[in-house]
């Protein structure tokens, strides 16, 4: 086991090494970052989806957020290289030892170890509620998880293309968001308040309403 071990080390060791000389330090703190930020989203899907709060939306902005990031580091990289060039073309005496990318990739390597820790502790707190039975008392309820989408409700007359899957225009409509547009998302709830399901909004002549997700 201890020579297995040993073995272990002596090739991360040499990998290390090996990508030291062939990307410079740099390149080594870039590929750490880019571990760490796919380790992160990774741990946060797996977070959200064990406590039942995983939505596409949310996904979207995190890639978004992850977007921004590499933009960012970009723009470090560019202005070192600008540094450089201005230092070549007008010598001053001194050389630009290339900050900028080093400390903008040192800070988002903290934050993001930081928030893969966060996830990991949800993870171990959703593991020891399951194990006391306890879960639901970590997971929503469909309700909870749809509460940031408008709502529509329908009149007792639309049963019939309710529960079928048929579209239902806007005269059937009891309760509808103050402003929409075509595309939008909508919870849809029947005359009894019973959760129906995700609708999207069409327009022909007049709204209308079509399944997207039903949820019954």
């Amino acid at each position: 086991m201890n020579e297995n071990l040993v073995t272990i080390k002596s090739a991360v060791a040499a990998f290390l090494m090996a990508a030291a000389a062939f990307l410079g330090w740099k390149g080594i703190m870039l590929t750490v970052w880019v571990g760490v930020m796919a380790l992160d989203y990774l741990s946060g899907t797996l977070a959200a989806c064990r406590e039942g709060q995983w939505c596409s939306s949310v996904a979207r902005q995190g890639l978004w957020h992850k977007g921004g990031m590499i933009l960012v580091v970009t723009v470090s990289a560019i202005s070192d290289g600008v540094m450089l060039l201005m230092m070549q073309i007008f010598p001053l005496g001194m050389e630009w030892p290339g900050l900028i990318l080093p400390l903008v990739l040192s800070w988002y390597i903290l934050t993001e170890l930081g928030s893969i820790l966060e996830n990991a502790i949800k993870l171990d707190e959703l593991k020891a509620l399951a194990e006391q039975e306890k879960a639901e008392e970590a997971l929503l309820t469909m309700e909870e998880a749809l509460k940031d989408f408008p709502v529509v409700k329908v009149s007792e007359k639309s049963a019939k293309f309710l529960y079928n899957g048929g579209k239902i225009q806007e005269r059937f409509f009891t309760e509808k968001p103050a402003s929409s547009q075509e595309g939008d998302i909508v919870v849809v709830y029947d005359h009894e308040n019973n959760l129906v399901g995700l609708y999207e909004i069409k327009k022909d002549e007049n709204y209308f309403i079509k399944p997207y997700k039903m949820l019954v």
